[in-house]
């Protein structure tokens, strides 16, 4: 072989090295982010998020609520993505909405993912995070989505049936 060829070889294999280690970094990044927003956010029970939506319903009954952040939740109830973590069983689901709490309540009332409302149903225990897209700094709530959904592994440990949605 000739030095050129070497060369040729040598070369796309150091390419190939460095794009394998900069996608890493990429998800390392991304997956650090994701963890530094869930850890920001408030947990609650589901009992508690019920209270809260009503809270959030009954205007009238807004300002005598002892301790509630209307605008904390009210920012909340927007679009962003939301994880449901099964903590009984270890295992979370991932979803996004443009309405959050209508999604979540959907998912404890049998409307959503029905593996969910099983265990929810059958006494497991759960608690509920919410990420703001406008809070996250991301520009697509199917990317926000779909690397939530990676960092928690939700699709192959958890409830998740797919990676997330392929839009923008």
């Amino acid at each position: 072989m000739d030095f050129a060829i070497k060369f040729s070889i040598i070369f796309i294999t150091i390419s190939y090295f460095f794009i394998f280690f900069f996608r890493i970094c990429l998800v390392l990044i991304r997956k650090k982010r994701i963890l530094q927003l869930v850890a920001n956010e408030k947990e609650v029970s589901p009992n508690v998020f019920f209270a809260i939506n009503n809270v959030l319903n009954q205007k009238q009954r807004r300002n005598n609520f002892f301790h509630f952040n209307y605008s904390y939740w009210n920012e909340r109830n927007s679009c962003g993505v939301y994880i449901l973590f099964n903590k009984t069983k270890n295992k979370c689901y991932v979803g996004q909405s443009k309405k959050i709490f209508y999604r979540i309540i959907n998912h404890f009332s049998g409307r959503g993912n029905h593996d969910v409302y099983y265990d929810y149903h059958h006494g497991d225990t759960f608690t509920i995070k919410i990420i703001p897209l406008i809070k996250s700094n991301y520009t697509s709530l199917n990317k926000l989505e779909r690397h939530t959904i990676m960092t928690f592994k939700s699709y192959r440990n958890g409830y998740n049936k797919t990676r997330g949605n392929r839009g923008n």
